[in-house]
């Protein structure tokens, strides 16, 4: 998932980034971001960034929670997602129980006390990271901008970051989490995304929650403006979430930058 972005003979490279990944690629990235006068990534991954999202994400006390946009038997699937077992006790599963629901408690992952959008992200990364899928290809790439002496450009602050996500329907979470095959998805992102299949990842992954235009379309826009000053003068090694590159290169294109596939093999460590 890598183009050569080039345009009046400025040439710059664009890495479609899977933010969580079984595989790394610092082998590949390293002799692109060695030929690069800069590494130019969408949003800061340091500890502040962190804790910022982590306050951003709880929610108030009398919003609903995941817990409670979920019926019981999606959440005991969510149990059986993350090989949690249903505990016999706890405050939700008393709260269902004197209300004469069906007990069912999200297990492994606390996720009371977050918006639906970051309960969502907590229980995804939480089953990805217990499947091995922990290897982080934008933490990678800062490491070895560092190890390289290569200075580090955001494209957009952590803040802009979570407003987009704070749009994210939650009847979108629900369906995902409730209809989707969580190992089938996972198997098909992995094939397409090492193959190189941009259209076939996509459609893929036009159900998942964040694939909706306040984090795809709209921060292509903004991604292509803020992009293009760095892309005109040229070699600059830039990391884009993969599920923004498609209608990213479209704009670029616009813009009468050329695009041409390179290949990018994936390594372990």
């Amino acid at each position: 998932m890598a183009w050569e972005i080039e345009r009046a003979g400025r040439r710059s490279t664009l890495v479609g980034l899977a933010p969580f990944f079984p595989y790394r690629f610092r082998r590949s990235l390293r002799p692109h971001l060695a030929a690069a006068r800069e590494l130019l990534c969408e949003g800061p991954v340091d500890e502040q960034a962190v804790r910022t999202l982590a306050a951003r994400g709880a929610s108030a006390p009398s919003a609903p929670s995941l817990l409670e946009l979920l019926d019981p038997a999606t959440v005991l699937k969510v149990n059986a997602e993350l090989r949690a077992p249903t505990p016999a006790l706890g405050l939700y599963l008393l709260s269902q129980q004197l209300a004469g629901r069906p007990a069912a408690d999200l297990a492994g992952v606390a996720v009371r006390g977050m918006k639906p959008w970051m309960a969502f992200f907590s229980v995804w990364t939480h089953y990805l990271a217990q499947s091995g899928w922990s290897c982080r290809l934008d933490s990678d790439a800062h490491d070895l901008a560092r190890a390289l002496g290569k200075p580090v450009h955001y494209l957009e602050t952590i803040e802009e970051q979570i407003d987009a996500l704070e749009q994210v329907p939650p009847e979108r979470i629900v369906r995902f989490v409730s209809q989707a095959d969580w190992a089938g998805y996972r198997r098909d992102y992995a094939r397409c995304y090492l193959s190189g299949d941009l259209d076939a990842l996509i459609a893929r992954a036009e159900a998942f929650p964040t694939f909706c235009e306040p984090v795809i379309g709209r921060r292509a826009r903004v991604l292509r403006e803020r992009l293009e000053p760095h892309l005109a003068a040229g070699g600059v090694l830039a990391l884009i979430g993969v599920l923004n590159c498609a209608r990213l290169l479209e704009l670029l294109a616009e813009d009468g930058y050329r695009a041409r596939k390179i290949g990018v093999r994936a390594r372990f460590p």
